[in-house]
């Protein structure tokens, strides 16, 4: 990914404020701070590495009436929808390049149509193995 214009990825969500009142989860670089083994929150909030931040996604309660003015499942949705989004790029990428091999081939073409030779049937499965990996990352499963 060496052409592309984000931040490269892994990237991972990382809870840093859980007070009554709002928690922020950030998205980073992976391994760009450090974990507070006790609280799971960052430990290490170096201004170097704040500037590094990719996105925030905050989770406000009203503290006189306890009210939510956001629900915190899907600010937890939205960061891991956000975080994977380097691996997400990354199988499509993948799929592009199969799918262009899979058109360019003139030994799989019959009657107008394609047909998988093995390795392209390999291949496609290893893809979409791949895709399930990052979609139940997105949505929690993983």
């Amino acid at each position: 990914m060496s052409d592309v214009k984000f931040t490269p990825g892994p990237w991972e969500v990382v809870n840093t404020d859980d007070n009554l009142c709002m928690s922020m989860t950030v998205i980073t670089p992976r391994g760009l701070f450090e974990r507070n083994e006790t609280n799971g929150m960052l430990s290490d909030e170096s201004s170097d590495k704040l500037g590094k931040i990719i996105a925030v996604t905050f989770h406000q309660i009203d503290p006189i009436v306890g009210l939510e003015a956001c629900d915190k499942n899907e600010d937890d949705g939205n960061a891991r929808l956000i975080a994977s989004a380097p691996e997400m790029y990354e199988s499509l990428k993948i799929y592009e390049s199969w799918e262009a091999e899979l058109l360019m081939e003139n030994s799989v073409w019959v009657n107008g149509l394609p047909r998988f030779t093995q390795s392209l049937y390999d291949k496609w499965m290893e893809i979409q193995g791949k895709r399930n990996e990052v979609l139940g990352k997105a949505d929690g499963r993983v």
